[in-house]
């Protein structure tokens, strides 16, 4: 397991910061390797899929060598294991009342 970067959901895009959208999951994002201490802004449109626990609080990301394996030491899953594109793979579960985005990436 990696530490990726800490998530911290906003109300409204933040100024001055540059978002990516995340298509699938109607998410934009910042890019956690431009800020010093690797946080990542994000700010879900309003039909996203998400579930408001991804929406509204922080989440810890990890990289992952596998969700499936992973996932079965976790309270519960937030929302399922997601292909984002052919190479990244997401999930978002809870443990210990910590939100986590497992994040699993192929070669």
């Amino acid at each position: 397991m990696k530490s990726l970067h800490l998530g911290i959901p906003t109300e409204n895009k933040i100024e001055k910061k540059t978002y990516s959208y995340v298509e699938k999951i109607k998410l934009y994002v910042t890019n956690p390797d431009e800020h010093e201490f690797n946080l990542q802004f994000v700010w879900a449109e309003p039909d996203s899929p998400l579930p408001e626990i991804v929406k509204k609080e922080k989440h810890l990301a990890i990289q992952v060598d596998n969700i499936e394996e992973i996932i079965k030491q976790f309270d519960y899953v937030a929302y399922p294991s997601t292909s984002i594109n052919e190479k990244l793979k997401i999930c978002f579960a809870v443990k210990d009342s910590v939100l986590f985005e497992l994040t699993e990436i192929s070669n």
